[in-house]
């Protein structure tokens, strides 16, 4: 299953091909993408622990076991970067390991935000969001980032690269939380913070509708039969599946425009590289709204 997933062009290369974009990749380069990947990975897999789901991992596997295999990828990945020929490239290696270190921290810090379970913020949607861009959002910059710094790219391109992957992430985010609305996915459901359909519907929501959410919230916490269901159906109805179809195609427009504004600081064989990554949201969005007709 994990060669499965790391085989994929999508995100296993994204690194390589920000690292395309802005130069000739090396060996940094192959090894900060090693590290991004071991990363990537071992955060699914302990999300799929946390949601008490099969994801990246059979169903056959012990959740202590795919725990294990989380944790032993996080350390794993350090070691990528961590071997070094010269001083001056572990002067550089160990600057992009401190950099990953802290956006790693930042990443679990807005998992775990995601789980607390209160309708206590100000705005929920903004706060979902800011869980979602942490989450989804920093792993892709980190990715971004990282492949061009590994070439050496001036730290305006590396920075545009940063904030592409930013958007991507939330584009990737956005579109994981409106198919796991469509599909009824009950731990998706229960705070509002972790996905950004429920804080759309109590964003949205007149005084009856949201009465109706918070109970049908309280349902899906307590494991009720029907109720994540009937969450669903109710936020559809609102609306949720567009408004998470539309805030993908903005973040998707953004990520382009980012790599237009580059112009000939990028290469132009790793800008269409990048640029793919866009055009899988294409058809991603399309089917949000069919799988919205069919629930």
């Amino acid at each position: 299953m994990l060669s499965s997933a790391a085989a994929r062009d999508f995100p296993a290369m994204f690194t390589i091909w920000a690292a395309q974009a802005t130069g000739q990749p090396t060996s940094l380069t192959v090894d900060a993408a090693a590290c991004w990947l071991g990363l990537y990975l071992a955060a699914k897999i302990i999300d799929d622990v946390q949601d008490r789901e099969a994801g990246l991992l059979p169903a056959s596997v012990a959740p202590a076991t795919a725990l294990n295999l989380g944790l032993t990828l996080v350390f794993a990945s350090q070691r990528c970067l961590a071997e070094a020929s010269s001083e001056s490239e572990a002067a550089r290696r160990l600057e992009l390991l401190r950099h990953t270190n802290a956006e790693a921290l930042a990443v679990a810090l807005a998992q775990q935000l995601a789980w607390q379970e209160t309708e206590a913020d100000d705005d929920l949607l903004v706060a979902a969001w800011q869980c979602a861009a942490g989450k989804g959002g920093r792993p892709f910059a980190l990715a971004g980032w990282l492949g061009a710094c590994s070439v050496g790219a001036a730290p305006d391109v590396a920075e545009a690269l940063r904030r592409f992957g930013q958007l991507i992430g939330e584009a990737v985010q956005s579109v994981d939380d409106a198919m796991d609305l469509i599909e009824a996915k009950v731990s998706d459901f229960r705070s509002p913070r972790g996905s950004l359909a429920v804080a759309y519907g109590l964003r949205v929501a007149d005084e009856g509708d949201r009465a109706d959410l918070v109970r049908l919230l309280a349902g899906v916490r307590g494991e009720e039969s029907g109720a994540a269901e009937a969450m669903r159906d109710r936020l559809l109805a609102m609306g949720a599946a567009r408004y998470l179809s539309i805030e993908t195609g903005v973040r998707v427009m953004r990520a382009r425009a980012l790599l237009d504004a580059l112009g000939d600081k990028l290469r132009p064989d790793g800008r269409a590289l990048l640029r793919r990554t866009t055009e899988m949201f294409e058809s991603e969005t399309g089917s949000l709204v069919e799988g919205e007709s069919r629930a």
